[in-house]
């Protein structure tokens, strides 16, 4: 046993070294990384200084500085997927929260499919939260937050917008096809019922023919007692129909009178309440985004060690 120990200790002692020089040198590889790195950050060369960084990241993919400074690169190149995924393994700082909203948001500008862009603009509002959380007294963290909110409710009425206008389309295309059906079905019947005419009239006629002779007769004898009195009557008649018909339509012109007025009433309602939250909204949108065009960026000589 005392052999084994012994055998153990010598092969530890004669392992450290390879196990410091391998430490060192991953330490040297990250900061020639960072060095270099940075050299070409501060001379604006983005896509050299990400490779720079990323070399060092072979080394140590867990190193907190070069990810946040990658970050920085691929967000200055507009890789902001690539810049998310570094600033996920950064230390917290005001940039990194500031950046990587941003870079959700930019996405969510560019992106063509409504929906995909409803969820980055979520996304960078719940980066800008969690910074406000880490950083609550920083006020371009709350300015892009209160941007991105309104960007964000500005889709969501679009959205509901255009969900009305094909549902409206929707239903008059309904209506059309309807239309076609019925106009069809319409003309079938008055075919159907011309047919039945045709067919009535020329039975009709036959039995007409041989009840002529007799109701001419008859109506020959009685026609000179009946005229005064169905003359009076047909007076009598008239003057009784002229007075209701008079009298419906005053009524029916008083009732369609009132309907216009109750909806040109409502009508005028409703603009000016339209025009009462119209003029609020301007309100709120004026004091909430005052003279913002945009999200800010992180500073842009902002990089680690």
């Amino acid at each position: 046993m005392k052999k084994l120990a012994v055998i153990s200790g010598i092969l530890a002692v004669s392992m450290l070294p390879l196990l410091l020089t391998g430490w060192a040198d991953r330490q040297d590889a990250v900061q020639d990384a960072l060095r270099r790195g940075n050299q070409e950050y501060a001379a604006e060369a983005y896509t050299e200084a990400w490779n720079g960084y990323e070399q060092g990241l072979e080394a140590r993919p867990e190193h907190k500085a070069l990810n946040f400074n990658a970050a920085q690169a691929a967000y200055q190149l507009g890789e902001y997927e690539k810049a998310v995924e570094f600033y996920e393994q950064a230390e917290d700082s005001r940039d990194k929260y500031l950046n990587a909203g941003n870079s959700f948001y930019r996405s969510g500008d560019a992106a063509e499919d409504m929906n995909e862009k409803l969820q980055l603009y979520n996304q960078a509002l719940e980066m800008y939260k969690e910074g406000i959380m880490q950083y609550p007294q920083d006020l371009e963290l709350k300015f892009n937050y209160e941007f991105v909110k309104q960007k964000l409710q500005e889709l969501s009425e679009q959205m509901e917008q255009e969900r009305e206008s094909k549902g409206q389309d929707d239903q008059q295309n309904e209506g059309q096809d309807d239309g076609s059906d019925q106009q069809g079905e319409e003309q079938e019947d008055e075919q159907s019922g011309q047919q039945n005419d045709e067919q009535d009239s020329s039975g009709d006629n036959q039995q007409d023919d041989g009840q002529n002779g007799q109701d001419n007769q008859q109506d020959e004898e009685g026609e000179g007692s009946g005229e005064n009195q169905d003359d009076e009557d047909r007076e009598g008649q008239g003057e009784h129909s002229e007075d209701e018909d008079d009298e419906n339509d005053s009524q029916n012109g008083q009732s369609q009178g009132l309907g216009q007025d109750e909806s040109q009433a409502d009508s005028q309602l409703d603009q000016e309440a339209l025009a009462r939250i119209l003029e609020m909204l301007a309100g709120e949108e004026e004091e909430s985004l005052k003279n913002n065009q945009g999200v800010v960026s992180g500073r842009d000589g902002a990089y680690g060690w």
